[in-house]
């Protein structure tokens, strides 16, 4: 049977020679109360779709596979088919009676399926409840009015790109004499030693004393190295941990063995040392590919921005109340979720957590209300739009995700069927092509041009 909080999409259509009857009553915000009769002649046809299946697996002396009659497979089955039955009639006639009120279901709540007997030649009765998408109007897009703004990069982004990279760049000046100390970094070649065994390490490395080695304990690394100079060796204390290229030691306890070869000041990289190191004319052209590509980066956010922004004002345009218990449930998801982390991250106690927790309910409602209105327009503006999801889309992204993972599409594919990913795949496709169509829309309104037509 249908599990709660899921809808049978995959249901086949209403059987038009014994069809349900069907009554809905309203039990508060996107929520109905469904309450199906099941007439005889339908409750006989789910039975025998369930026989005829069970026969194509069944092997019984004198008949061939599929060739069972239906008399000999009750006798045979007997009540062991019972759990299956079950499955199959509420699977399928749940979807049917949803489709047959007309309701834009999200998820069945409340099944009540104790006590309904499924009988030959008797109906069927049951109650559940459906939790619905809102329902929602959009206005004409010539009604929206953005505000754009520049995209241009600005001075200070281009200054803080070429501090990055004159950092990323930097040079190593030699200090002859001189101790190391926090403004000065150690050349060293490395090897690790475990009792009378010793593995190379790498030549050439630089050291400091805030970047201690990996799995060498910070002050201790410190203190040893602290004021050596060129030409010395010294010996750090480390364990072995998860990544160390000797597999078998790891887990175990041994020493770093450092020669210094040279101690060197690191200072910034100069533009044109920039603009040489990553084969660029010169620093004026450097600055101006930096500006450039800054530019196209800030299109990007003011897109997304003003997609924002779009979706904000289509909820203010034209208001509509969100699915209640839906709304409930992802609040109190994320009032768990982030009380785990507390208890995790933060190690409190788990009641101090759920109360500090507690403390951010209403920024979590607030943002639980944003994020599924904003999912509600989406889908919304793809009915509208007209914008789906096609097979063809389903295997760009599984031959994208294939190249990403270096695994071949049709693995990938199949990875996603066997875990129920398929359709939350689908669902980001689709956000992803409405956002894109809202990207269009944004833009020409904060523009002033003409919106694009329907």
């Amino acid at each position: 049977m249908p599990r709660q909080g899921q809808c049978c999409a995959h249901c086949h259509p209403v059987t038009q020679e014994a069809p349900l009857e069907v009554q809905t009553e309203s039990a508060g915000t996107c929520l109905y109360k469904v309450s199906v009769r099941v007439p005889a002649p339908r409750v006989n046809q789910e039975i025998e779709e369930v026989l005829r299946a069970a026969g194509r697996r069944v092997r019984l002396p004198g008949f061939r596979p599929g060739k069972v009659p239906l008399g000999v497979l009750r006798r045979v089955l007997g009540p062991g088919i019972q759990d299956e039955l079950r499955e199959h009639f509420f699977q399928h006639v749940v979807g049917d009676a949803v489709r047959q009120a007309g309701l834009e279901a999200l998820r069945v709540l409340d099944l009540k399926t104790e006590g309904v007997e499924l009988e030959e030649n008797q109906p069927a009765a049951f109650d559940f409840e459906v939790e619905t998408s809102p329902k929602i109007e959009l206005p004409p897009w010539d009604e929206l009015n953005l505000e754009g703004r520049p995209t241009d990069a600005k001075p200070e982004q281009v200054d803080t790109a070429m501090a990055q990279l004159s950092r990323e760049h930097a040079r190593f000046e030699d200090a002859p004499g001189q101790a190391l100390d926090e403004q000065h970094l150690a050349v060293c070649d490395l090897s690790y030693r475990r009792g009378e065994e010793t593995v190379p390490g790498a030549e050439g490395v630089r050291l400091g004393l805030g970047s201690p080695l990996y799995g060498s304990e910070p002050a201790r690394f410190a203190e040893i190295l602290r004021g050596a100079r060129a030409g010395e060796e010294k010996v750090v204390p480390v364990q072995f941990l998860e990544g160390f290229s000797q597999e078998s030691w790891v887990g175990g306890a041994g020493e770093a063995l450092l020669a210094l070869r040279q101690i060197v000041k690191p200072r910034p990289a100069t533009p044109a040392e920039i603009a040489a190191d990553l084969q660029v004319e010169d620093a004026a052209l450097l600055q101006q590919k930096i500006a450039e590509q800054i530019g196209r980066e800030n299109e990007l956010r003011e897109r997304d921005r003003l997609v924002y922004e779009l979706l904000e004002q289509l909820g203010r345009m034209r208001p509509f109340d969100l699915p209640q218990r839906l709304l409930q449930d992802e609040v109190d998801a994320t009032l768990r979720s982030h009380a785990e982390r507390l208890e995790k991250q933060g190690g409190l106690p788990a009641e101090e957590a759920r109360k500090k927790a507690e403390e951010a309910r209403e920024q979590i409602l607030e943002d639980a209300r944003r994020r599924l209105r904003h999912f509600f327009l989406v889908r919304r503006v793809a009915a509208v739009e007209r914008i789906e999801v096609s097979d063809a889309d389903l295997q760009r992204a599984f031959r994208a995700l294939g190249d990403r993972h270096q695994v071949a599409p049709d693995a990938v594919q199949a990875y996603y069927a066997e875990q129920g990913m398929t359709g939350r795949l689908r669902s980001d496709i689709l956000e992803s092509k409405v956002r894109s169509r809202l990207g269009q829309i944004a833009l020409a309104r904060s523009t002033a041009q003409p919106a694009p037509a329907r």
